[in-house]
């Protein structure tokens, strides 16, 4: 009767470990989908911050060319005046400015 006390033994004792081995298999599984819901959450806030990057990006080159041709249109009224001072007249200045001459 003792290999038979032996052979019980061990079984459950297989048994067990078994046991343990699904329990770890089935919480390493649960923790790989939470991390790819978290991966997934992650490229979302990714993703997100990429549009509003490009779009403060979009923005401000707009305000720069904004900013430019404000600069542009403020050195062409300079010269109007300083051709006009030159000139003495306000339609000489204008047509010495359009003119390429």
């Amino acid at each position: 009767m003792q290999p038979v006390r032996i052979e019980i033994l061990l079984n459950d004792r297989a048994s067990q470990g078994v046991t343990r081995a699904r329990n770890t298999v089935s919480g390493l599984s649960g923790d790989t989908k939470k991390a790819n819901k978290d991966m997934e959450e992650l490229n979302r806030t990714t993703q997100s911050m990429d549009k509003t990057i490009r779009r403060l990006a979009g923005a401000f080159a707009v305000k720069e060319l904004i900013s430019k041709i404000a600069n542009v249109r403020g050195e062409v009224q300079q010269l109007e005046v300083a051709f006009r001072t030159m000139l003495g007249s306000a339609p000489k200045a204008i047509d010495c400015l359009l003119t390429k001459n």
